[in-house]
């Protein structure tokens, strides 16, 4: 069964198992149990998805629904058994909500353009067919090629797709499986831009923002450029900062509780802190840094507790045990399976310690992607920076994109957040150095260790410390100073919000957007909205079995085509990596998978075999142009019947096989100029 029944079953599951979840935990804020629900439906799917998949190898609709109300009726029975027989979770009463708006007319505008924006963004989302490149590259190609084979293992489409983790990946697969569609696979980073800002307004609250306050930092942070413009994108980014926020605000209570010797619900904070910390190191290699910084920031605090207010150790070493157990759970998992099989968690990255080499691999640098501004790092993070000053250095029309290299924070951390943090910063050393220690003391040290620090979609920490300062000074000014740092904000914010509405990621007007309602859902594919090099796909009868060209410029590097649309927007073609050795293991492939059409980088040996085939009427050209950034691509049909034309000598190939660093130097040289991002 797949369709709007099956996804809507299974969601409704996992929304019914996580809130009864949640309940058991009796936290005391209704903020706190919005994020607690966040963290534990993503839980609940990803850890579904792994059993399904991962463990019983078997990713079908049927299974994965059945999985999910198996552990809807545990949770039941754990809510049961907690004593809640006759209380529900309470839904959230509107009347309060309505007068704080009506009481701040500031903080309403915020909350209307939120709200807004998360319309348009899924309108977005419902017309537009996945169109990113890292998405058609290897995003949702892992996720096509689990559907394919009906598991989640090694994918044979790219390195990336087994190496990198993919907790990300498994959210897409969740309508892409359910619905057995694309459809709503753009939709799937939206909700997690909204539970980050709910991060955001919960850390907000621990620093001693009002309600309103706190509000209005979640809302900001929404509204910062490259979060909106990431929410539509299948990248990962946006799932990975909320799920790090969320870690970042559970055990940020936990410790303003342990420093005041009021824990509270500490065990909750830690469990469901370490849970959604475990999320995010499974989801990007950034995690490595972040959760890493996190979890050494607790333990240091723990021995202080120690040492400094004698609490019992037996006490810490449960909270300790009660963060690393679903920490573990649900972020290790890969790193040790990649671990297994590779004989390094980070492959093919090489793993060095003050010089020591912990893991062989290649150097980092080689698959770093170079900043826009050489020289120190101060230099990188400012060239990027300035540029969202758009309209005093680069007075041209300022595209956001999902992927932006150039800026993506927006002018209102440009205009207001870097001055505002420092002033902040200074205030906090006055009145509360808890918090300066315990917020920006660790941000400011993971934004120091990580790689990006000037890549936008790489850095949107800083802006939720941006908006948190921002708001704190708000509320400390009287008067008409704190009425023209609203005004200010505001017009920073419709500033950072316009573009991004004009103009979707740098490519798509909003008109053109608009225009494809008028296509049928069935006919919105990658090929007809995105890219005309695979509207070959849509004609190609349902069940084609299509052969692709999996070869890189450079081991790791970006494929010469993407696999990604050939398999159909529902998935209804097969795809197959074709192997380049030589013609001869190259044809027998395509004879013995009964390939019907093959796509390939025009001048790749896989092209040189395929022209052979042509000129000798075992193939048809179907399209030859371009696919993007002047890449030539060329598509081919093949006769079936026909005898394969013969070399006398094998033809070697330059692709993946002889570029892998199990079987060549993994010392050579890395062509850095076009390395991808990590």
């Amino acid at each position: 069964m797949t369709g709007p029944v099956a996804f809507l079953a299974a969601t409704a599951c996992v929304a019914a198992g996580a809130a009864l979840g949640v309940s058991t935990l009796r936290l005391p804020s209704r903020l706190d149990r919005a994020i607690a629900w966040g963290v534990a439906a993503g839980a609940i799917v990803v850890s579904t998805l792994l059993l399904a998949g991962a463990v019983f190898d078997r990713l079908t609709p049927w299974f994965v629904l059945t999985l999910s109300a198996t552990q809807a009726a545990l949770f039941a029975l754990l809510w049961l058994a907690r004593g809640n027989r006759f209380s529900l979770p309470s839904a959230p009463r509107l009347g309060p909500l309505v007068d704080e708006l009506a009481a701040d007319r500031w903080l309403t505008v915020l909350v209307l353009l939120a709200a807004g924006q998360v319309v348009w963004r899924f309108v977005i989302a419902y017309l537009m067919p996945p169109y990113a490149p890292d998405a058609l590259w290897y995003h949702l190609t892992t996720v096509a090629g689990w559907l394919q084979e009906r598991r989640i293992g090694p994918s044979v489409f790219t390195i990336w797709s087994t190496v990198y983790p993919f907790n990300g990946e498994l959210l897409f697969a969740w309508p892409a499986l359910l619905l057995h569609s694309d459809t709503l696979v753009d939709l799937v980073q939206l909700p997690f831009a909204v539970l980050a800002a709910l991060a955001v307004a919960g850390i907000g609250r621990t620093v001693g923002l009002s309600r309103r306050g706190a509000a209005a930092a979640g809302c900001l942070f929404f509204l910062a450029p490259v979060v909106l413009s990431q929410s539509t994108a299948n990248y990962n980014d946006v799932i990975f900062i909320s799920f790090f926020l969320s870690g970042f605000h559970f055990v940020f209570r936990f410790l303003h509780g342990l420093s005041t010797d009021d824990p509270g619900s500490s065990y909750a904070y830690l469990l469901l802190g370490g849970a959604a910390a475990g999320l995010a190191l499974g989801t990007k290699w950034l995690g490595v840094v972040y959760v890493g910084v996190l979890t050494l920031w607790l333990v240091g605090h723990l021995i202080v507790a120690r040492l400094v207010r004698a609490t019992p150790a037996a006490y810490l070493a449960a909270a300790l045990l009660v963060f690393v157990a679903p920490l573990l759970v649900l972020g290790a998992y890969h790193y040790v399976a990649t671990w297994m099989r590779f004989g390094s968690p980070l492959y093919p990255v090489r793993v060095s310690v003050l010089g020591t080499e912990l893991f062989a691999g290649r150097p980092p640098e080689c698959f770093l992607t170079q900043p826009g501004s050489d020289g120190a790092w101060w230099r990188e993070v400012w060239g990027q920076w300035k540029r969202d000053f758009f309209f005093l250095v680069h007075p041209r029309f300022h595209a956001y994109s999902y992927d932006d290299r150039t800026s993506g924070l927006g002018p209102l951390w440009s205009y207001l957040g870097i001055p505002l943090v420092p002033v902040f910063a200074l205030r906090l050393w006055r009145r509360n150095r808890f918090v300066l220690l315990n917020l920006l003391v660790p941000i400011a040290i993971m934004f120091a260790l990580q790689p990006y620090r000037w890549w936008s979609r790489f850095t949107m920490i800083v802006i939720a410390l941006g908006v948190i300062a921002i708001v704190a000074m708000v509320e400390a000014l009287r008067g008409r100073r704190a009425v023209a740092l609203k005004a200010a904000v505001l017009v920073c914010v419709a500033l950072g919000v316009a573009f991004p509405i004009l103009k979707i990621d740098g490519e798509y007007w909003a008109h053109e957007i608009l225009a494809t309602a008028r296509v049928p859902a069935d006919e919105r594919t990658v090929g007809r909205i995105a890219l005309p090099a695979y509207r070959w796909v849509d004609r190609a009868p349902r069940g084609s079995r299509i052969g692709v060209d999996t070869a890189g410029v450079y081991f790791g590097g970006a494929p010469f085509v993407f696999a990604y649309p050939l398999f159909g927007k529902e998935f209804e073609h097969r795809v197959y990596p074709l192997p380049q050795t030589s013609e001869a293991v190259f044809a027998r492939a395509v004879s013995k998978r009964r390939v019907s059409f093959v796509f390939v980088g025009r001048g790749r040996p896989i092209d040189r075999w395929m022209e052979r085939a042509y000129h000798a009427g075992c193939a048809r050209r179907i399209y030859d142009g371009l696919l993007y950034s002047g890449n030539p691509v060329r598509a081919y049909r093949v006769v079936e019947g026909c005898d394969w034309p013969r070399l006398e000598r094998p033809l070697r190939s330059g692709g993946r096989g002889r570029s892998d660093p199990r079987t060549r130097g993994i010392d050579s040289l890395c062509l850095t100029g076009r390395a991808r991002t990590i």
